[in-house]
């Protein structure tokens, strides 16, 4: 007489079944994972291969930017300078996403800022700060694009950069106050007293531990006297 099956085979007898019907599919999710696991470190690898090579490239910039300032030579100042606008060009270009090419864009705006090229200054350093939103060169760069603009004699757009400078980073940059400062003094020059006056009691009332809060009080004493 044939032995009734129990529940417990059963059980293993359809488990096995089970098993059996999707051992494909679970090669399949193991080949899957494989290719994910493989992958990722090839980007890794890659990625870091890009850091490396994109960080030599902009340090050997650097040192180029540091060996034409202190060149005498107006023939070698000329190749120097080509060679160097070429190189960070080229740098901004193939790693825009990379600390190398945030890098470029902070030393192309300090070239063109020492060449006195004051629009092409700004440009640059707002390209950097726009870009590259949280960095820390972010806020510097914005910074550096007003006083450009204030070398230019183009006062409306430093304001315009300062306010920028406030709008965007006041939780993270420790140059608030002295761009503060800056809009009071700006505003004094467009005769805006009420503006400027605005400006140094933010000062006062926000940033009292700054060296800056002494200058804008003696602006506002002198405002009101005035």
């Amino acid at each position: 007489m044939q032995r009734e099956t129990s529940s417990g085979e059963k059980f293993a007898q359809k488990l096995s079944f089970a098993i059996h019907k999707s051992r494909y599919a679970l090669i399949g999710f193991l080949g899957a994972l494989i290719v994910v696991v493989v992958t990722w470190v090839v980007v890794s690898e890659v990625r870091s291969k890009r850091i490396e090579s994109s960080t030599i490239l902009v340090e050997a910039a650097e040192k180029k930017l540091e060996q034409l300032l202190g060149e005498e030579d107006e023939a070698r100042i000329t190749g120097l300078a080509e060679e160097l606008i070429t190189d960070l060009e080229r740098i901004i270009d193939e790693y825009p996403k990379l600390y190398a090419g945030q890098r470029a864009l902070y030393l192309l705006g300090s070239y063109y800022f020492n060449t006195e090229e004051w629009g092409l200054s700004k440009e640059a350093f707002l390209k950097l700060a726009d870009g590259f939103p949280k960095s820390y060169l972010s806020p510097v760069g914005r910074i550096n694009a007003a006083v450009a603009m204030e070398e230019a004699g183009d006062f409306e757009e430093a304001i315009r950069i300062y306010e920028q400078v406030v709008e965007k980073h006041a939780d993270a940059s420790p140059e608030i106050p002295r761009v503060l400062f800056s809009l009071g003094r700006l505003s004094e020059k467009k005769g805006s007293t009420d503006a400027a006056l605005e400006y140094y009691n933010s000062i006062v009332d926000d940033y009292g531990s700054s060296s800056w809060t002494n200058l804008a009080q003696d602006r506002i004493i002198y405002l009101n006297l005035d």
